[in-house]
């Protein structure tokens, strides 16, 4: 009987993986290790899709993209079920051991100060816009460029929201829906 270190280290090949793309079968590599998500596929808080759309490829850089860190280490081995067999891949290699340095060194993590400078700012330009709707309602050019200034702000708003959920995405859900608001 295999012990679990060897299943762990038992080695599959993209073309492998690749073949366990389907919603009974699912399995994705992620940093080079094979894991079989199947089960956790209807559990998913991002909802089915994402994995589905992953399904029997390398999810690393859509992983890295929503999940912390804690996700990676503390929920994610449970899933593991080997690793990957693979030519070398120069650039794909080079391309993880920069990410690798640019998060020992920091510039990856999210800085909350900036959210607050910028909804500040959306909370000024949204209050000025309501001033001025209300203001010039008689002078259509004018009101125009208000209501212009009023698109700015629910676009620039939206942006924010986006890159909010995407910087924070299962640090602290509850933090994620109200920041998405």
């Amino acid at each position: 009987m295999a012990s679990h270190t060897d299943t762990l280290n038992h080695q599959y090949t993209p073309e492998e993986v690749a073949r366990h793309n389907k919603p009974d079968d699912l399995w994705i590599i992620i940093e080079d290790k094979v894991y079989d998500v199947t089960e956790w596929l209807k559990h998913h808080p991002g909802g089915q899709r994402p994995l589905l759309c992953m399904s029997g490829q390398d999810a690393t850089a859509a992983f890295h993209g929503f999940h912390s860190k804690k996700v990676f280490n503390e929920q994610l081995p449970f899933f593991q079920i080997g690793v990957l067999h693979k030519e070398e891949d120069v650039i794909v290699d080079e391309f993880r051991d920069m990410q690798h340095k640019m998060e020992k060194e920091g510039l990856l993590q999210t800085g909350y100060g900036w959210y607050a400078r910028v909804t500040t700012l959306l909370m000024m330009l949204y209050a000025t816009t309501l001033w001025g709707l209300l203001s010039f309602k008689e002078d259509l050019v004018v009101l125009s460029l208000w209501v212009a200034l009023l698109g700015m702000f629910w676009q620039q708003l939206a942006f924010c929201g986006h890159d909010y959920v995407h910087n924070s995405a299962g640090k602290w859900r509850l933090g994620n829906r109200l920041g998405s608001l």
